[in-house]
């Protein structure tokens, strides 16, 4: 009986990750007024600018600081076993750090974490409880990210699952309901959490083209897909407002690059369909929320904190530089003017830098999935039980079993296509003996 259960439920798994993987392609991005397949187009040129500009010296030098102790619990710190020392981050020295940064000084900052104009702009300042991720702590260095990849490090286990435990539920805004039923600014920041958890995941995916981890954590659940699409578009929107801003900053670390990006940036706002994928989310329609500025902050710096508690320094360091692009594209799009918007070197390199990451995502997401539609035989490749290597993997990237609206169904279908196997098997059996028993006499 077991087996005909095995057997039924691998059936019905089989219906549904393929119904899944069908029903992607031509969506709506929840909560946006675009389709996936515009985004996925406007995307190509997005990415093959990014991929330049985060290369040069000034996007790719990232002050964080890494080193701080988790405020929530007493912590191993410890990469994974198999990450062979991959958690090590590997630090600027003096001669590394553009003169441009070794300049900049401490300005106040005003609430919000805005810097005061007559102070100057731009600056390394750490602010005040304004900011919206607070990376530049007392010991803050200066990251290579070049040097220090997103990547898969061995990082897993009860410490990575209570970390993302911790982003969900000491972050939530208290509403039990489904995420459809739930009032806009909270189905907002629950799809920029979730997109944060499903890039994670997407890098390690990434590192070694693990296209069965990608199969089982993300493609066979939609909306974790989607709200990557959701938090990609928020960024260009938030860009897009700022552009007047970040295109009036001085970049130059003093070496022939300094034109080059220079014509990046350039380029980034000439792509054909930005202003199209910028409008595509309508940021007015949360912003005017009586506190709701104040509540996002205060939810994104706790967020930030929890992630002091991750047990490994380079998931840690781009973990910060995402949530920091991600802040300042939220700090970019509360602000009522464009014109009055001060933006710091660090904010700036890691939205640009975020939304290269998802960037890299979205072509993933969409060149992965016409693979695995494109199989001819997809049974060969899929298993009820998954392999105990994307078991360990799953791990790293906090996601437990699947949600109730997946495991239910199934677990109900898988029920009735067993009750129907096994009536078959009873009928036959009974035949069986019929035809015996007619023999017999």
């Amino acid at each position: 009986m077991m087996k005909v259960r095995s057997g039924a439920l691998v059936l019905l798994c089989l219906v549904v990750f393929s119904v899944q993987l069908e029903r992607l392609c031509g969506q709506h991005v929840d909560d946006a007024v675009c389709v996936v397949d515009d985004a996925d187009a406007a995307n190509a040129d997005v990415i093959q600018v990014l991929s330049n500009l985060v290369k040069t010296k000034y996007f790719r030098t990232f002050k964080v600081d890494y080193l701080r102790e988790c405020p929530f619990w007493e912590s191993d710190f410890q990469c994974g076993i198999d990450g062979g020392g991959a958690c090590h981050v590997s630090e600027c020295d003096d001669a590394e750090i553009p003169l441009i940064f070794q300049e900049c000084k401490d300005v106040p900052a005003s609430p919000w974490g805005r810097v005061i104009p007559e102070a100057g702009v731009h600056g390394w300042a750490d602010g005040d409880n304004g900011v919206w991720c607070d990376c530049e702590g007392s010991d803050a260095v200066y990251i290579d990210l070049l040097k220090n990849p997103d990547s898969f490090t061995g990082y897993s286990g009860q410490d990575a699952t209570r970390v993302w435990m911790a982003l969900y539920n000491e972050n939530c805004f208290g509403d039990t309901t489904s995420i459809e039923e739930q009032c806009l600014e909270n189905r907002v920041f629950y799809r920029l959490i979730s997109s944060f958890h499903g890039i994670t995941t997407m890098s390690i995916c990434k590192d070694g083209e693990r296209l069965d981890m990608f199969k089982w954590r993300l493609a066979m659940f939609p909306d974790r897909l989607k709200n990557i699409y959701f938090t990609y578009l928020v960024l260009i929107n938030a860009a897009t407002k700022a552009q007047e801003t970040i295109s009036a900053m001085d970049m130059s670390v003093g070496t022939a690059e300094d034109v080059k990006v220079k014509e990046f940036i350039d380029e980034f706002y000439a792509i054909d369909g930005l202003a199209e994928l910028a409008g595509a989310f309508n940021f007015d329609d949360i912003k005017s929320i009586s506190g709701l500025e104040q509540e996002y902050m205060h939810k994104w710096q706790n967020i930030s904190r929890v992630v002091d508690c991750t047990g490994c320094e380079k998931c840690k360091i781009h973990a910060k530089l995402t949530l920091l692009g991600i802040g300042t594209g939220l700090k970019i799009l509360f602000s009522d003017d464009s014109t009055d918007l001060s933006l710091k070197h660090n904010e700036v390199i890691a939205l640009f830098n975020t939304i290269y990451k998802y960037s890299e995502s979205v072509a993933l997401i969409h060149d992965w999935l016409d693979f695995l539609v494109s199989q001819e035989e997809e049974t060969e490749s899929t298993q009820l039980e998954t392999d105990p290597v994307i078991e360990e993997l799953g791990a790293a990237d906090g996601y437990g079993p699947a949600p109730d609206s997946l495991v239910i169904p199934v677990m109900l279908g898988g029920m009735m296509l067993t009750g129907v196997l096994i009536a078959g098997l009873k009928h036959a059996g009974r035949r069986g003996r019929g035809r015996g028993e007619k023999k017999s006499q």
